[in-house]
């Protein structure tokens, strides 16, 4: 029987754990923005110097992992900065139970009576244990890229078929050509970024500091890391032009046979085109053709164009653990209560 051993690490140290990482999560999550490339960017630029990496080994072999900040005296929870899509931790067997938090717990240093587990994927992890409170985060979405194109822009809705095909007639009757370009050169992915930049910092993203500039953290963090995918081949970033005219970008990563959508912005001066739509289609039909990409991921909230699209739903969560889980329960019910 292989003996486990915790291990308690300063988050400067990750890149020493990143290939069991790496291997972890190829047994589990699979997810691209979960590997050690993607966390090691969000730790570059978001990350101080008290974060923790807590692991825990079965023999040689990684079968827990996350990064831990603390949140006040007493509290705890994973590293979750806003441009992760997914909190910073992974379990082997996909579950995250009772006895698995208990054991963090104990490891994390000083006294902790409250856990803040993050934004875990449904399609990885269950929410089947009575002792722990389970909070729906947001509901998100996939897409089984299609073997037949045409059939699945079949299978939308005559409303939304219509809509698409009256933004291409409108466009040809304009004299203005429509053109896809792949962005996957790691020397390009700057100028990529701050073209998306440039773009966004014209919506209404701007006025609430929350558009992507090359300049500040979130420019900082799409360049860096989706230059390291770049140099392995595991970075697009869907440029759409309207003649000359930049219009949409998409920036995504590619992990085996998914690729996930991070980042989509598109000029509002075009609304009427609906250029974002149309990127979608043009890019979806080219992997369609392509044949290498099997899935797409969102991991953004469910909007309505991802219905229209046909995506599968699912939820993320989050887990709270607290000392008294009585007691927080009832703390969260009289606060419910207050709300209403």
């Amino acid at each position: 029987m292989k003996s486990n051993r915790w291990q308690i690490s300063p988050v400067t140290e990750f890149s020493q754990i990143s290939d069991a990482w790496d291997e972890l999560n190829a047994r589990n999550s699979k997810q691209g923005v979960l590997t050690a490339m993607f966390v090691q960017s969000l730790i570059d630029v978001f990350a101080d110097d008290s974060l923790i990496i807590l692991s825990k080994y079965q023999g040689n072999e990684l079968s827990f992992s996350g990064i831990f900040e603390q949140k006040s005296a007493k509290r705890w929870g994973v590293f979750q900065p806003s441009q992760g899509p997914l909190g910073v931790c992974i379990a082997d067997n996909k579950n995250i139970d009772r006895e698995l938090i208990d054991e963090i717990v104990e490891q994390l240093p000083g006294p902790v009576w409250l856990l803040d587990l993050t934004q875990l994927d449904s399609a990885q992890y269950k929410q089947s244990d009575e002792q722990l409170d389970y909070l729906h985060y947001i509901s998100t979405g996939s897409l089984a890229i299609p073997d037949d194109f045409d059939q699945y822009f079949s299978s939308f809705s005559k409303n939304t078929r219509q809509n698409i095909n009256k933004s291409r007639n409108r466009l040809k009757k304009e004299g203005i050509e429509t053109n896809l370009v792949v962005v996957t050169d790691p020397k390009a992915i700057v100028g990529a970024i701050e073209k998306y930049g440039e773009i966004e910092s014209k919506s209404w993203k701007n006025s609430l500091g929350t558009a992507v500039n090359i300049n500040n953290e979130q420019g900082q963090f799409y360049s860096n890391m989706l230059t390291a995918f770049a140099r392995e081949g595991q970075a697009q970033v869907w440029c759409y032009q309207f003649n000359e005219q930049l219009v949409a970008v998409d920036l995504c990563v590619v992990h085996g046979s998914t690729i996930t959508i991070l980042k989509t912005t598109f000029d509002e001066a075009f609304a009427r085109y609906s250029p974002s739509l149309l990127l979608k289609m043009d890019a979806y039909k080219a992997l369609s053709k392509q044949g290498t990409i099997k899935h797409i991921e969102y991991f953004g909230k469910v909007m309505d164009w991802h219905r229209r699209l046909k995506c599968d739903e699912r939820q993320l969560f989050h887990i709270t653990w607290a000392k008294s889980q009585n007691v927080y329960r009832l703390m969260s019910w009289i606060k419910q209560k207050i709300k209403k």
